[in-house]
Order: structure tokens, then C-alpha cells, then sequence
């Protein structure tokens, strides 16, 4: 089995060569039904591309949400931070009290 270098791989994902999907997608889905069903091979590849197609459009439709979801969890970092900073501002600790340095008032 033949397999794809990563450069190679990005290349044809990046620049998708012209497919018969992309071609007939304008046409509708009984014209390409009836110019497919003459060639069983062509029909495969048809099936294939817009398959293709609709991995790629999921693609990115989940990219664009866990971009989202990215910039969101930088907002709340942002936030969480300042809270941190403002709770660390205002609990200043006491100093360890020592039990034998205090003597009691009536010493």
C-alpha cells in the first residue's frame, strides 16, 4: 500500500483537484443519477467525491466550533485570573499565633 508524505497529503487537501461532484453539484441529483448509472466506476468516484465533500464540510463546521469554544475558555481563564487576583488582594493572612509567646491579661 502506497502512502502519502505528510507535505504530499496537506498539498492535495489544501488544493483538492477538480472533482465531477464539484462539477455537477449545481445539477440535480437525478440528472447525476442517470449520467453515473452508465459507468459503475464513475458512480463510485461521484460517491466517493461527494462523500469527500461532506467530510470536509463537517470538518469544518467542528473547526469553527472548537475555535469558538477556544476563544471562549481564553475569556474565562482571563477572568478566573482576575478573581484569583482580587481574592489573594483581599484574604491577607494572619500571622501563626504562638500559644506560649501570649500571656493573658492577669500576668
Amino acid at each position: 500500500m502506497k502512502t502519502l508524505s505528510g507535505d504530499k497529503w496537506r498539498s492535495i487537501v489544501d488544493n483538492p483537484p477538480i472533482c465531477a461532484a464539484a462539477v455537477s453539484k449545481e445539477k440535480s441529483e437525478s440528472e447525476v443519477t442517470s449520467v453515473d448509472a452508465s459507468n459503475p466506476l464513475t458512480s463510485r468516484v461521484t460517491e466517493l467525491e461527494l462523500r469527500w465533500m461532506q467530510v470536509q464540510q463537517d470538518f469544518d463546521a467542528l473547526n469553527a466550533v472548537v475555535i469558538e469554544q477556544r476563544q471562549e475558555l481564553d475569556a474565562i481563564r482571563t477572568i478566573l485570573g482576575r478573581f484569583e487576583t482580587r481574592l489573594d488582594g483581599l484574604s491577607d493572612p494572619e500571622p501563626p499565633r504562638d500559644p506560649l509567646a501570649e500571656r493573658p491579661p492577669h500576668y
